[in-house]
């Protein structure tokens, strides 16, 4: 193989992960466990802060990066519940299409 092609193969590869690893990250926070085929929110109990939480912390309630900051110290959800943590991410939706979340929603 060329070495262009190696490269727009390596690009598209790229892409490709970066697509998956965006809906992975919203998933986590609109989707069933059943769905997931693991527990809900998840990646923040492992201490990963996704995408959709930055935006929620950097654009939404004031009290998101102390919220956030408690469940990365427990590493479970005992002072926080993670419906609490899911309405951070939907009030602060606007990162997503319009819509999106309401038709993810709807799936369930």
């Amino acid at each position: 193989m060329e070495l262009a092609g190696e490269e727009a193969l390596a690009e598209y590869g790229r892409y490709a992960g970066l697509a998956f690893q965006l809906v992975d990250d919203l998933l986590d926070f609109t989707a069933s466990a059943e769905q997931l085929g693991k527990p809900v929110l998840s990646d923040l109990k492992e201490g990963k802060v996704t995408l959709p939480l930055i935006y929620a912390m950097e654009n939404g309630h004031r009290d998101a990066r102390e919220l956030v900051a408690r469940v990365l110290e427990e590493k479970e959800f005992d002072s926080v519940r993670p419906e609490t943590i899911v309405a951070l991410v939907q009030e602060s939706e606007r990162w997503i299409a319009p819509g999106t979340w309401r038709m993810s929603m709807r799936a369930r």
